[in-house]
């Protein structure tokens, strides 16, 4: 169970600070590399917030087996944990596309701002660009699992009590 509250500590704290980047940071700094940090610090909310619901089924054996790698977190999480927690399906599109931006971002030759926008160019020079309104779709797209969270997290702190 402690692996539970450390995902869901990191994965609200993660939520926060995205949200903090977009929101306020942004804004007065005016800088789009700003916009690379808050989707990594989400694409950290996805990854903890999976790993928290995955665990806390886990130790009450609904679901089989820990995954290790992303692709069998998402795999369970799909199967699983979505239709359990009445998740929106939407969600699983929003993890792999944060989950591709990042991926392509380490891949990356080359970076650049436009405008307010930041532009990555993979290697076949296929754009992918970021800016705050995505970022804030993005936001408001997984509430749901930052909603889901914490209610398992109450339900589970009454049961210790």
């Amino acid at each position: 169970m402690k692996q539970f509250y450390e995902s869901v500590g990191k994965a609200i704290k993660s939520y926060q600070t995205a949200d903090h980047l977009v929101h306020t940071t942004y804004l007065v700094v005016k800088d789009p590399k700003l916009m690379l940090l808050a989707a990594k610090h989400l694409r950290d909310f996805f990854d903890n917030g999976m790993s928290a619901l995955i665990y806390y089924d886990y130790y009450y054996k609904r679901i089989p087996h820990l995954p290790k790698d992303f692709k069998d977190k998402i795999d369970l999480f799909r199967r699983f944990i979505c239709d359990k927690y009445n998740m929106p399906r939407s969600i699983i599109q929003l993890i792999l596309d944060l989950n591709n931006i990042y991926s392509e971002h380490k891949s990356s030759e080359i970076e650049f701002r436009r405008k307010n926008n930041f532009v990555i160019a993979t290697k076949n020079y296929k754009l992918r660009t970021l800016n705050s309104e995505k970022l804030k779709n993005f936001l408001v797209l997984s509430k749901p699992l930052l909603i889901k969270i914490t209610e398992v997290k109450k339900i589970n702190d009454r049961r210790i009590i």
